[in-house]
């Protein structure tokens, strides 16, 4: 912020040529950006003078109107003797002064980067704040400043660890932590063990089975105890030229069998399919040819040009006539109409310089109707 200094007595006169008798409105550059903003957003209306000039105040003990007619008496007076006392004092954001005039009113200005503006009208008396000397004015707001940046500075968390290294006379508390005592080998295998005996989820009321336990069966021995793990895999195959049905185990299956690898490679495909039996017509006692289901090719279409027959499949058409888009399609018989109604428009226009009379609209369309059936024959 610029410093400043004190408010000038021409620029009071000059505020108080729009006050004594009250006429808005003051020129925008002598008005403060807060005052000025409240006419625009509020648009407030230039025939209310008291809510022109004045903030409102539901506290006060004079209304705006008593304010401004308090000025109104001083018109018959000279400028030099409205003024009787400048004062200043801050809010701690911004610098006022008020300049008493007449017996009941005070004119404050507001300081902004290019200098002083006119912000409120009020009455008596002035704040208890208020001073006749502005360098006063600015001391206080240099002071309160600088505590309020050296309470910014300061860091709770340096006043929280500095407390430790104060001397004092009563011991401080140190804060403990209560520590449960560490628990038993045997109580943590209990915990763990008691993992095995919950059968089943939480939502089933019906326990799932006990697996048994078994031994994992020896690599080439016997199978057939139930002391061995029953989780086996079951493969149909033939072992030592006997046919038969064998279970081989994890380790088993890592070994290539050449006779599973042979029996699934030989696969032949069956010959001896259910084939359905033909179908049979018979009418009027006699039995007709079953019917070929194979496909046929498309029989040829034919077509007379200048006298000549010409024969052409379905896919040959297709090859020199490719499908057709619709919005192409429509495309070109909008232009086709377009062109029709510029040749009946022509028509018409010579038609009528030729014959005198109206024959009637209807008449019109229905000889040009002709002509163009006449036209289309002789292609």
């Amino acid at each position: 912020m610029s410093t400043p200094f004190p408010l000038p007595f021409h620029l009071v006169s000059l505020v108080l040529q729009y006050l004594v008798p009250p006429v808005p409105p003051i020129p925008p550059h002598l008005l403060s950006k807060a005052l000025d903003q409240r006419h625009l957003f509020l648009s407030v209306d230039l025939t209310d003078p008291a809510s022109y000039f004045c903030w409102p105040r539901p506290n006060s003990t004079h209304t705006p109107e008593q304010i401004l007619q308090s000025l109104e008496s001083l018109s018959a007076s000279e400028p030099e003797s409205f003024v009787n006392e400048i004062k200043y004092d801050t809010d701690g954001e911004f610098i006022h002064a008020r300049a008493q005039v007449g017996t009941l009113a005070l004119v404050v200005f507001v300081w902004e980067e290019d200098g002083w503006k006119y912000h409120d009208l009020q009455t008596l008396p002035f704040p208890s704040q208020a001073r006749a000397s502005l360098g006063e004015v600015m001391e206080e707001l240099t002071l309160r400043e600088h505590a309020e940046s050296h309470v910014e500075e300061a860091d709770p968390a340096d006043n929280y660890w500095d407390g430790y290294g104060s001397s004092s006379s009563s011991p401080r508390a140190v804060p403990t932590v209560a520590i449960s005592p560490s628990p038993s080998a045997f109580e943590e295998d209990s915990y763990w063990a008691a993992y095995s005996s919950v059968q089943g989820t939480a939502d089933s009321t019906i326990p799932s089975p006990i697996i048994p336990k078994r031994a994992m069966a020896p690599l080439g021995g016997d199978l057939s105890g139930p002391e061995y793990d029953g989780r086996l895999l079951y493969f149909p195959m033939e072992q030592e030229g006997q046919a038969g049905e064998s279970y081989l185990t994890p380790f088993q299956l890592d070994e290539p069998k050449a006779g599973v690898v042979s029996h699934l490679a030989g696969d032949e495909p069956r010959t001896d399919a259910a084939v359905d039996p033909p179908v049979r017509i018979v009418i009027n006692g006699s039995e007709l040819d079953p019917p070929d289901t194979s496909p046929q090719p498309p029989s040829p279409l034919s077509v007379t040009l200048d006298g000549q027959k010409a024969y052409f499949t379905p896919s040959d058409y297709l090859a020199s006539h490719p499908k057709r888009d619709a919005e192409e399609d429509e495309s070109e018989n909008t232009d086709m109409q377009d062109a029709i109604r510029g040749v009946y428009k022509l028509w018409v226009n010579v038609r009528r310089r030729r014959v005198m009379e109206f024959e009637g609209l209807d008449a019109e369309k229905a000889a040009f109707l002709e002509l163009v059936r006449a036209a289309i024959q002789k292609v």
